[in-house]
């Protein structure tokens, strides 16, 4: 629910440990790099957590709670650090997936 632009600085503040982290499916992803696009429009009842668009320019596009962070870098458990277009390769994400955080 936060800004992208929070979202971005928590990224950058936890890149060597303990890193900034979500779910998909029940499986942890690290984000490693991140840009944030605030006055990128949400689409419409898009929540937070929403990937609203994959794009060749912004990476994996997530809806926040204030405008739209693209994913750049992530991390699956047991595997390596790996660009949006390798790490899409080996899993499947779409728009309208979500990830989710911890409670």
């Amino acid at each position: 629910e936060r800004p992208a632009d929070q979202l971005d600085n928590l990224v950058r503040g936890c890149e060597c440990w303990p890193s900034a982290f979500t779910r998909h499916n029940g499986m942890r992803i690290i984000v490693w790099k991140a840009v944030p696009m605030p006055e990128e429009p949400i689409p419409e009842g898009a929540a937070p957590g929403t990937i609203i668009a994959i794009s060749n320019e912004n990476g994996i596009e997530i809806a926040t709670g204030g405008g739209v962070l693209g994913v750049l870098e992530l991390q699956r458990e047991g595997k390596k650090r790996q660009g949006f277009e390798e790490f899409l390769r080996g899993y499947r994400l779409a728009p309208g997936d979500a990830f989710v955080t911890e409670s």
